[in-house]
């Protein structure tokens, strides 16, 4: 038998070999469904229409300015006296969202005296001053940078908690990228520069979503305009990449554009893997793709795309089939990708409504043979909860309402808060304050006027002190010492003050009386205010000897706040306030002295301020900076206040 050669041999067997070798598989591709990106400005492009901008400068006329240019949002800010605290910011809409980002640039690395901060806030838009800061301030000792999260009422925050706080020097920079990840309820990180600074997922926030974002500067240095710096802002839905359709047990990453692994996740049974990337500087250039065990690439995105927390990426699917006898390949893909993009809408401030409209759409990956566009847009409204007072007079009462001359709805007006006892006689230097979107806008002693804006709504707010506590509201005799009010003309409001003691008697053998009973309902939404009045009169006829005796004050005794410093060192002018049966009573700025009657139970509330933050009382050691009290003679209690170095 003639023996084949070698090469001939090797020639036969060829297509055999390849008969036994199997087809891999080319990588299925990874499509993005969602976009995470809620807002997106870089503060250099001069468009500032994103933002509505105020504070409390604006009411207290304030030297106050911003301006955008290819640098960035500044924003600047002067007080009118110095050691007194003003502010001015910039507002974003409401965000549904769980990441916010900005740089932030504090210019001074000291001030002459005083002093200065900037920040970037995420706060409820709810009523409640409840919000997260990262922040940088300067005095005439240097700077520091701080995180610090607040819980408070509707005019205030009350509680103040410091979680970070860094002293500036040669490694601390001006400038910082700074990244607040929150879901408002129990999460909170707060990276600097990329690094984790705080976290927890053990807080009480009380920040219900949506929120909104403020780029903002405080100042109590009168002696010019500073100013401070803003680059960079956005918003996501989550600090998550999610990749859904994963084969489980495989490994998804975020890789980006120099093949440097940015986050790893192993695929869950549900076929769904979370990648977090909150405390990278968004958006990531880069890719998607998922591994299995023996680290063979069997799902990508088709090039590098913006990769934001809150993506959404589907695995698709690709079938691929081999001819052994032809050594020819025949792929045949069908994707869809549906891409959603997210439209942050309609911030509300008072009665005046504010949409800002910001659509994102993702990259359509290359290897998509179908792309769909859906564009959703979410309107987010905020309502101030119903308030009802019920007030009964008697049938001999004095009524003198609020005075008023016209003003075009628009432009401003003047408002005029007073003060007078029982008996009609003027009293003058008692504290008010003015309110607008929940945060304090201004504060003065009566009789106080306030330039307001027609058309938007206010909170006010009088104040008894001592032996004058607040009775009523003259025009409407409510006994909440705040009232809502929207102006529309110059107008004029008249607290009543219940000042000293009385003994009075009264003897009638017949008498008849009348009561009536008003109780005004007032409904407030975003742009309008309905005010509903309903009474019912009724009269009765008694016969016969009735005396009454009314009896108040009696034996006084003097209660003094004091605040000082963790290390003992005095400190004056922060706020305190005194209730009783819910209602404040006085308000005063330490070291403030309340005259209250002995045996008679009374709540007392200590504050701090800006970098002071509450830290306890000093006699009892508690936290809580509300403390019931009694007296039976005169009493001191100091608030200790922890200040940041």
């Amino acid at each position: 038998m003639k023996c084949q050669s070698l090469a001939g041999l090797l020639l036969l067997t060829l297509p055999i070999f390849f008969q036994l070798l199997p087809a891999r598989a080319a990588p299925l591709s990874i499509n993005e469904v969602q976009s995470g990106l809620l807002a997106q400005d870089s503060l250099t492009s001069g468009n500032t229409a994103y933002w509505y901008f105020y504070g409390d400068a604006v009411l207290a006329g304030a030297p106050h300015t911003y301006n955008e240019d290819s640098q960035g949002l500044h924003i600047g800010i002067q007080a009118k006296k110095a050691g007194t605290w003003i502010g001015f910011f910039a507002e974003s809409p409401n965000t549904a969202g769980q990441l916010f980002h900005a740089v932030l640039t504090l210019p001074y690395s000291k001030i002459s005296s005083n002093e200065f901060n900037t920040g970037l806030y995420v706060q409820t838009s709810t009523d409640h001053i409840n919000y997260v800061t990262c922040a940088a301030q300067a005095d005439s000792t240097g700077y520091y940078w701080s995180v610090v999260y607040t819980r408070g009422n509707a005019q205030s925050a009350q509680q103040f908690f410091t979680v970070f706080s860094q002293a500036g020097g040669p490694t601390v920079p001006l400038t910082r990228d700074c990244t607040i990840i929150t879901n408002g309820s129990n999460q909170m990180k707060v990276y600097l520069d990329g690094q984790l600074v705080y976290s927890s997922s053990n807080l009480n926030l009380q920040m219900p979503s949506p929120f909104n974002s403020y780029l903002e500067v405080q100042s109590t240095y009168a002696g010019g305009m500073l100013s401070a710096k803003y680059n960079d802002y956005y918003s996501t839905v989550s600090s998550v990449v999610q990749v859904q359709n994963a084969p489980p047990g495989d490994t998804a990453q975020v890789i980006d554009s120099k093949s440097n692994v940015l986050a790893s996740a192993t695929v869950g049974s549900g076929g769904v893997a979370l990648l977090e990337v909150g405390q990278y500087h968004l958006p990531i250039t880069g890719y998607v793709q998922v591994y299995d065990t023996a680290h063979n690439l069997v799902a990508t995105t088709g090039g590098t795309g913006a990769i934001w927390g809150g993506d959404v990426y589907r695995v698709g699917t690709t079938t691929t089939t081999t001819s052994a006898a032809s050594s020819t390949t025949t792929t045949t893909s069908s994707t869809t990708t549906t891409l959603t993009s997210t439209t942050t809408a309609s911030s509300t401030t008072s009665a005046t409504t504010s949409s800002v409209t910001s659509t994102s759409s993702s990259t359509t990956p290359s290897t998509s043979t179908t792309s769909t566009a859906t564009t959703t847009t979410t309107t987010v409204t905020t309502t101030t909860p119903t308030t009802t007072s019920a007030t009964t007079t008697t049938a001999t009462s004095s009524s003198t309402t609020v005075t008023s001359s016209t003003t075009s709805v628009g432009g401003t007006s003047k408002l005029t808060v007073s003060t007078q006892d029982l008996s009609g006689s003027p009293l003058t230097g008692y504290y008010t304050e003015l309110y607008l979107n929940g945060k304090k806008a201004a504060d003065g002693y009566t009789p106080a006027t306030y330039t307001v804006n027609n058309g938007q709504m206010y909170t006010v707010e009088s104040d008894g002190y001592g032996s004058c506590p607040f009775d009523y509201w003259l025009d409407t005799r409510s006994t909440n010492n705040q009232r809502v009010i929207t102006p529309t003309a110059d107008t004029a409001l008249t607290a009543v003050l219940k000042c000293g003691t009385s003994t009075t008697t009264v003897t009638t053998s017949a008498t008849t009386a009348t009561t009536t009973t008003a109780t005004t309902t007032t409904t407030i939404s975003t742009s309008t205010s309905t005010t509903t009045t309903a009474s019912t009169t009724t009269s009765s006829t008694t016969t016969g000897s009735v005396t009454t005796t009314t009896t108040s004050g009696g034996v006084t005794s003097h209660l003094t706040i004091n605040t000082q410093d963790t290390n003992g060192a005095p400190l004056t002018g922060y706020y305190t306030a005194l209730y009783q049966n819910n209602q404040t009573i006085a308000t005063g700025d330490t070291p403030a002295v309340y005259t209250l009657n002995n045996g008679q139970t009374y709540t007392v509330e200590a504050d701090g301020y800006g970098m002071c933050v509450w830290y306890q009382w000093l006699d009892t050691g508690s936290t809580n900076n509300l403390r019931d009290i009694t007296l039976t003679a005169d009493t001191t209690l100091t608030a200790v206040l922890k200040c940041v170095p």
